[in-house]
């Protein structure tokens, strides 16, 4: 993976610790979209929201979101994280993702930019959840291998392993590689 980069949703807000509303959200959309490059390898870009208290879901919803599928349509090669983000924001965040079923990764930063308590919020299928959970055991991995460890207990063929992971990877869950005529794909975060 390239470099990390951090984007202080504080300050490309303008400084507000209240964020709220589809016309901000906009606004934020566009900054966001013009301080980012496409990567040459597939990068988590940390959102961090650092002294933000409140950010409605409308908001959320018109930058946040709007910006992952921006990142992930134009094939940008960046994956956004939301991290420092608080509890209330995260209850707005889940409602949210859950009516859409849709789903994120959130982590803690450190000052040092080391990330900690990775975890999903939003909703993920039971499917979804099982296959998410085998990329990240595996750490990279295929369709073909996730039917062969996985026969026994889930009996869908190749086509429907590449159906799931292509899925996650539309939410930004998981990164797909090309090698060859094949992929591979490899969560967006590191795991310990």
């Amino acid at each position: 993976m390239s470099q990390r980069q951090i984007i202080s949703i504080l300050e490309l807000g303008g400084g507000l610790e209240v964020l709220s509303g589809q016309p901000r959200g906009q606004l934020l959309f566009s900054k966001l979209v013009g301080v980012v490059r496409p990567q040459d390898e597939p990068s988590p870009v940390f959102l961090d929201f650092k002294g933000v208290n409140v950010a409605t879901s409308s908001f959320l919803r018109a930058s946040i979101l709007a910006f992952r599928d921006h990142c992930v349509r134009m094939g940008f090669n960046l994956f956004p994280v939301l991290a420092n983000i608080n509890d209330e924001i995260v209850d707005d965040l889940k409602v949210m993702l859950e009516q859409r079923g849709d789903a994120f990764f959130v982590c803690d930063l450190d000052a040092k930019g080391r990330g900690s308590a990775v975890r999903v919020v939003g909703s993920l299928d039971e499917k979804q959840r099982l296959t998410l959970e085998a990329v990240i055991q595996e750490g990279e991995t295929d369709a073909a291998t996730l039917k062969e460890k996985h026969e026994e207990t889930e009996r869908i063929g190749t086509t429907g392993w590449n159906n799931r992971l292509s899925s996650l990877a539309e939410k930004g869950l998981v990164v797909e590689v090309k090698r060859g005529r094949g992929k591979l794909y490899r969560p967006v975060l590191e795991f310990h």
